[in-house]
């Protein structure tokens, strides 16, 4: 038997979690400049190949800075603005009761 081959056959992972990070250090090879990958499990894993300065958890409220906030804040505003414009123009069969039972 080659090898190779051996060493795939003995390659095996313990758990969810060694799967995510061995993702993280696959795709964080071809994105050195960022520090955080989020996973196919939707878990945030540090990269490897980040040589940065550290900076907070994606999902800590220190994440963003008030501005970046506040953009997001009016983009998700004008988002939903847009979707209630144009929910009149739904056929009828498809509009929700006025007002809701609940």
């Amino acid at each position: 038997m080659y090898v190779q081959e051996q060493e795939e056959l003995d390659f095996r992972v313990a758990s969810i979690s060694e799967v995510a990070a061995y993702q993280a250090a696959v795709d964080g090879e071809f994105q050195p400049e960022v520090e955080w990958i989020l996973s196919s499990w939707d878990s945030w894993e540090r990269n490897p190949y980040y040589t940065g300065k550290p900076g907070p958890h994606p999902e800590e409220e220190e994440y963003f800075t008030p501005e970046e906030e506040a953009a997001r804040e009016a983009e998700l505003i004008e988002i939903n603005g847009r979707v209630a414009l144009n929910a009149d123009s739904y056929p009828e069969e498809f509009r929700l009761p006025d007002p809701l039972p609940f």
